[in-house]
């Protein structure tokens, strides 16, 4: 499957295979004053039954801003609400989806200025 979504600063492309969504994103053509103090990106995944919304939560992810959550052990989950990405691969298991009658969307947004932290 594969789907294009335009919104009114940025494009995603979605290509989902068995195992695997891929996602890419880029600013709109005149959104460029946008990138300024880019840090990365958040995303957010609402998942519904039936059109009613069960659960929506941030993506977890293990790369962190160096000396934000100090004290952390290497490797713990944090939220790309806190941790916006550089980068993203996530896996997803689409069959459980089907099988639950789920449907998964997710909401992208761009997070800039300095990474907050104690100092």
């Amino acid at each position: 499957m594969r789907r294009k979504e335009t919104g009114p600063v940025l494009i995603c492309r979605a290509i989902a295979g068995t195992y695997v969504v891929v996602l890419a994103w880029d600013f709109r053509p005149g959104q460029e004053a946008k990138k300024e103090g880019l840090l990365g990106f958040a995303i957010e995944r609402i998942e519904s039954d039936a059109g009613t919304v069960t659960e929506r939560y941030f993506l977890r992810g293990i790369k962190r801003f160096r000396n934000k959550d100090d004290g952390l052990p290497p490797g713990a989950l944090v939220s790309t609400a806190a941790h916006p990405i550089q980068s993203f691969l996530k896996g997803f298991d689409a069959l459980l989806a089907v099988a639950r009658a789920e449907e998964w969307k997710h909401a992208l947004s761009w997070a800039t200025g300095r990474p907050a932290s104690a100092g």
